[in-house]
């Protein structure tokens, strides 16, 4: 199987920063990114191997670990010791991405101290002959999460390895700086975990939470990504137990398997759904909004499986894994118990956030492998992987996700998955496409892709497919991995759809 080619990445989104800022994080990305040749990507076939490479630049794995933490309540202060088990760092390095108020105290190994370097929020140590020996790390620490019953792991802990979100995307910051015009992101193996604060491994903490003479104490263990939120679930959500077991059926049957839901829960803060440690925390705003709610529900549920199973970081090309095939999930569950009409209500909302992302960031939006992993891609990968999702079997959804937690790189896996051209075109610059349904009742549309600035139109469309039916009619989209933009005029009526699904051809012929 040939690997599909990737562009070398131009400038991806705006940041509007200060200059300081941005100025130190272009001295970050020079201390520890080393540029790749724009003439040579490591993604073109014959350029690299099909599987990682365990000694590539800052790569970083470990077996798991053990956390003990100790949090005063009453002050949002807390005291502990992270031990990090046979951490293998051929560079010599382990990174760490610390959330505010986090301070290293120390880092020992083998009862002897480790020199570390900080800059900001990021904190290299030095691992010196235990860099490829697979030693103990224990790392003694202090964080200032604030006040507060919802406290997640990345507010406690740094996350481990290089964030690829620190790169600058602005062309114009880039030159001012110095920086190389094309993106490089950290390797498979060097960036921070897709999801969690660590990659998968055999991870147990405790945590002992003091409310004045009283104290509570909350265990867990994973042999996935590290990953938990201390707090006290929300009885509030118990009802939603149900809607979460369906959703979690619903995933597990696209998918092949899916993490176990124990608990509903709504979270005090504003925040994405996210599955942790068996623990579905919701947003408050979904409470009243039956239709996203199913929809986030089952993509967290999705992403936890994708990242767990995958033992994937945020590396180029994993911006589709994170957000498109997870997102696109979502929807689809979503979409397979609701009427034509709800369904195109939902993916009316989610195209025009995609467009207003785009449109936010228009100069600087670029393709999707080199995006930042929290920016436009969110919004748009969803609605851009409905129909190469909808076309994976199961089976092949979880060959995808095994050949990535062996081993294989992701552009390889991804072309297996999809076929190199379709690959090709996911992880490329954005896609969009615009069908309606015409007065004959056939579906007719324009394409396009982003270039330059802005949208470039290509061919007509030549073919779709129904995502939701019933008696009251259907709504098409098109056989194309780009996002709709505008779901207004895809709804047919009962005849018309009828004559639709008779004079589109094929979905399979397209790539």
């Amino acid at each position: 199987m040939a690997a599909l080619v990737l562009a070398c990445g131009a400038g991806a989104w705006r940041v509007a920063l200060p200059a300081a800022a941005t100025q130190a994080r272009a001295d970050w990305e020079k201390r520890w990114i080393t540029p790749l040749d724009p003439n040579v990507c490591t993604t073109e076939p014959g350029q690299t191997s099909r599987f990682i490479d365990a000694a590539a630049e800052h790569a970083l794995r470990v077996a798991g670990g053990d956390l003990t933490i100790d949090i005063d309540a009453a002050t949002g202060r807390a005291q502990g010791t992270w031990t990090l088990h046979a951490v293998d760092a051929p560079w010599g390095w382990l990174h760490l991405q610390a959330p505010p108020g986090f301070t290293l105290h120390a880092a020992r190994a083998r009862q002897s101290p480790l020199q570390t370097e900080v800059h900001g929020s990021h904190i290299a140590v030095g691992l010196d002959a235990c860099a490829r020996e697979k030693c103990d790390v224990a790392l003694d620490f202090s964080a200032e999460p604030g006040k507060g019953d919802w406290l997640p792991a990345e507010r406690l802990l740094p996350r481990l390895g290089l964030d690829g979100d620190r790169v600058l995307r602005s062309p114009a910051e880039r030159e001012r700086h110095g920086l190389p015009g094309f993106i490089t992101l950290p390797g498979e193996l060097a960036a921070v975990p897709l999801a969690g604060v660590a990659p998968a491994g055999e991870w147990r903490w405790q945590a002992r939470v003091r409310q004045g003479a009283s104290a509570a104490v909350s265990t867990g263990q994973t042999s996935g990504a590290l990953d938990f939120v201390l707090s006290a679930p929300d009885e509030n959500a118990a009802a939603l137990a149900a809607e979460a077991q369906a959703l979690r059926a619903c995933v597990a049957a696209r998918m092949g398997d899916a993490p176990q839901v124990e608990a509903v829960a709504f979270a005090p803060a504003s925040t994405p759904a996210r599955l942790s440690a068996g623990t579905l925390w919701l947003p408050q705003a979904l409470q009243g909004d039956p239709a996203l709610r199913r929809a986030e529900m089952a993509r967290a549920i999705a992403l936890r499986h994708v990242a767990d199973a995958g033992r994937l970081r945020q590396t180029r090309g994993a911006q589709w894994l994170a957000s498109g095939l997870p997102g696109a999930v979502g929807l689809l569950c979503a979409a397979e118990n609701a009427s034509p009409a709800a369904t195109q209500a939902l993916l009316q909302r989610a195209s025009a956030q995609a467009t207003q992302a785009l449109q936010a960031q228009a100069d600087e939006v670029g393709a999707v492998a080199f995006a930042a992993f929290d920016g436009w891609v969110r919004d748009y990968a969803p609605l851009a992987a409905l129909d190469s999702v909808r076309r994976l079997s199961t089976a092949q959804i979880q060959t995808l996700l095994a050949e990535l937690g062996g081993g294989v790189r992701i552009q390889y896996a991804l072309s297996a998955a999809l076929g190199t051209s379709r690959a090709t075109l996911a992880l490329s610059m954005p896609l969009a496409t615009n069908l309606r349904i015409g007065a004959a009742g056939r579906p007719e549309g324009e394409r396009w892709r982003w270039q330059q600035g802005g949208w470039k139109r290509l061919t007509a469309f030549d073919q779709g497919w129904a995502l939701a039916e019933s008696a009251d009619g259907a709504l098409w989209l098109d056989a194309w991995p780009g996002y709709e933009r505008d779901f207004t005029d895809n709804l047919a009526a009962p005849v018309l759809a009828a004559a639709a699904s008779n004079s589109s051809p094929s979905a399979g012929a397209t790539p």
